[in-house]
């Protein structure tokens, strides 16, 4: 009789643990949905920008499920202010720490100074004839330590500003990121900044005039910066390039929504 009970046990145990993983098997696991990291470095306006991009997909049910954003910006920093953050050689780090898929990049409003030439331990001032070509390879050796990214870098350019010298050094130097992205190859492209009107030459609006005629300030008052609503504009602008730059890079199936 005992043998027979504890036959009916272990009988009864078996089916237990079978119907469990069958049921286990049967749900969806957390792990199997393809998360793609997306990460913002840079300066205040990538880390702006990066929590708006944040808010943005956070909407959408699909990609929140597959794109995960983070911001590790560093505010007061850039490529010529290697004393405050050294960028160059911090993101082949950070890349790996983060696990990033993406780096999207921001730099420029704090690089109206001097940058140190590495091969002589030089610092070439602001304005002198080679603080180009200096600051150039800073660029380049951003994107080369963040080209362990598997999709790269996105490379966000300095949107107008108030100040006018601010804003034509901006102009400046997004055609210097730009020329130096194209040089560079596959694994960077650079992204013009959002522009709150259509003209040809972009000028600096503290507001805008939404889609339902409403009028908006979307700029910060230092004329630098932008509002809630204003980031708002720029993450439903990036977002999609975003998304097909990602795309691109590591295939339409890790993005891809069913239904």
């Amino acid at each position: 009789m005992n043998a027979t009970l504890s036959h009916f046990r272990l009988t009864a145990s078996a089916c237990v643990l079978g119907i469990t993983a069958a049921v286990l098997s049967a749900v969806p696991s957390v792990a199997e949905e393809p998360q793609v990291k997306v990460v913002f470095v840079g300066d205040s306006m990538s880390d702006g920008v990066g929590a708006a991009v944040q808010r943005h997909i956070a909407k959408e049910s699909c990609l929140s499920k597959r794109i995960q954003v983070t911001r590790h910006a560093e505010i007061g920093t850039g490529l010529a202010r290697a004393d405050r953050f050294k960028w160059p050689e911090k993101i082949g780090s950070m890349v790996p720490e983060t696990g990033a898929d993406l780096v999207v990049a921001s730099f420029g409003l704090n690089d109206r100074t001097g940058v140190v030439d590495p091969a002589a331990s030089v610092r070439v001032s602001f304005g002198e004839p080679d603080w180009q070509a200096r600051y150039s390879d800073q660029v380049t050796a951003f994107l080369k330590g963040a080209a362990a990214a598997p999709a790269g870098t996105l490379w966000l350019g300095i949107p107008s500003l108030r100040d006018k010298v601010a804003h034509e050094d901006g102009i400046a130097k997004n055609a210097l990121y730009r020329s130096v992205i194209e040089g560079y190859g596959e694994k960077a492209a650079f992204v013009e900044p959002w522009r709150a009107s259509t003209d040809k030459e972009e000028t600096f609006q503290s507001y805008w005039t939404d889609p339902s005629g409403a009028k908006v300030q979307i700029r910060a008052s230092d004329g630098i910066h932008f509002t809630g609503p204003g980031y708002d504009q720029i993450a439903q602008y990036l977002s999609p390039k975003i998304v097909s730059h990602l795309e691109a890079k590591l295939g339409a199936a890790r993005l891809k929504c069913e239904g």
